[in-house]
């Protein structure tokens, strides 16, 4: 797959692999608690810190992969997070590779561009947590944060040199000066692979974690899905009231539920709390309750309440109405529709990366993808009453919550 521009040729394949393996890691990150959805360790970031040896057009390609493919892995494209994300990882990359083509690499190693990165996302997404969340008490949140950075960007940098010390797939995908290379020997890709023993090491296993689930959004037309929550996010934004906006999220949130897409209901409370305590720093209006020297206002807590419930009915729309099935068009939606179907073949071959050999069987896994031809993993749907009216609920329900409130 080649996208041509600018009388240059941009071979897609270059991109889509280390894409897939940034969603691979954003998958990972996603299942890993934390107190804020826009706190990240930057675990994806790594593909990031090994293409900086390619041209720009690749780079900026596999910025933009990451950004929407992470968004729909982990439902956040019509939320906040969504924002904080792609201004976080757009400057950092930017950052990154500058420092990488104009600083010396004797002078800074991968440690030192992974942590400038780090800080340089987290400083842009406090500034927009600041105007969009917590107003002026995202300062008591910063300090904490840029530290997490810090310390998760320097190990992400360890590990990159450490990978590209090793790592053949490296050499021969990013630099141009290693044409003849040893190939380490491949490991078959198949629904079995067998170990020294001659045992038989079973496909992987899902450890379905069981949920309360009314129906799954399979079901539906990924178009019908995005439809929806468009409109549904509509008339949450256009709805200035803060009951109506509590309504919503309520609303989202069952939904979101019902269908598995939730994720932890403690989760939920906590980040929907966090938000209410940092807007309750800044009191204004009349006085509801007072402890000591804190206040509760009657203004600071509905601006607490608006915005929490704003922001966390944008997470649960979006989880609940994006799928990573959604066909984009054009020559971009065809890199990360391929960049998921390399992510499909990362997942069912997972368990062969070993903790005792984690860097080479990453990199024999990755060699092997350079020359495999995915098979469509799309989920074939048809439109039935039942999801039809499972769809329509919810953005009738939406519709009178706006016109009532």
């Amino acid at each position: 797959m080649r996208l041509h521009g600018n009388g240059n040729e941009i071979d897609m394949r270059k991109i889509a692999i280390p894409g897939a393996f940034c969603l691979f890691l954003s998958t990972i990150e996603y299942l890993i608690p934390k107190p804020m959805p826009f706190m990240r360790l930057g675990l994806a970031n790594l593909p990031l810190l090994l293409a900086l040896e390619m041209p720009p057009s690749y780079v900026a390609l596999l910025c933009l992969v990451k950004i929407f493919g992470q968004s729909l892995i982990s439902g956040t494209l019509f939320s906040y997070i969504f924002l904080f994300s792609a201004s976080g990882t757009i400057f950092s990359c930017a950052l990154m590779y500058v420092i990488r083509r104009f600083v010396p690499q004797k002078m800074i190693s991968f440690v030192g561009i992974s942590m400038a990165g780090a800080f340089t996302s987290n400083m842009i997404q406090i500034i927009l947590a600041r105007f969009f969340i917590f107003g002026k008490s995202a300062i008591f949140i910063a300090p904490p944060f840029l530290a997490m950075g810090l310390v998760t960007g320097a190990a992400l940098g360890f590990f990159c040199t450490k990978f590209t010390a090793c790592s053949v797939w490296y050499k021969k995908h990013f630099r141009s000066s290693y044409d003849e290379i040893a190939i380490m020997e491949k490991k078959t890709i198949g629904v079995e692979t067998s170990d020294k023993t001659g045992k038989k090491t079973p496909r992987q296993t899902k450890k379905n974690r069981k949920k309360f689930m009314l129906f799954s959004t399979k079901e539906f037309y990924p178009i019908d899905l995005f439809i929806a929550g468009v409109i549904m996010i509509l008339l949450l934004l256009f709805n200035h009231s803060t009951a109506g906006r509590l309504l919503l999220f309520a609303l989202y949130f069952i939904y979101a539920f019902c269908a598995g897409k939730s994720g932890s209901i403690f989760s939920v409370l906590l980040f929907f709390t966090i938000i209410v305590f940092f807007n309750l720093l800044n009191p204004f209006g009349k006085v509801l309750f007072s402890l000591g020297s804190f206040r509760i206002t009657e203004g600071a807590l509905e601006s607490g309440l608006r915005k929490a419930a704003t922001v966390e009915a944008l997470i649960m729309m979006s989880r609940f109405s994006i799928s990573n099935a959604l066909n984009i068009p054009g020559k971009f939606g065809s890199l990360l529709n391929e960049s998921f179907k390399i992510l499909f073949v990362i997942n069912e071959n997972k368990n062969r990366i070993t903790a005792k050999n984690f860097i080479s069987d990453i990199d024999a896994l990755l060699l092997e993808l350079n020359d495999r031809t995915h098979q469509n993993t799309d989920i074939k749907t048809k439109r039935t009453v039942k999801y039809t009216i499972l769809l329509l609920l919810p953005v009738l329900l939406s519709l009178a919550v706006f016109l009532l409130f």
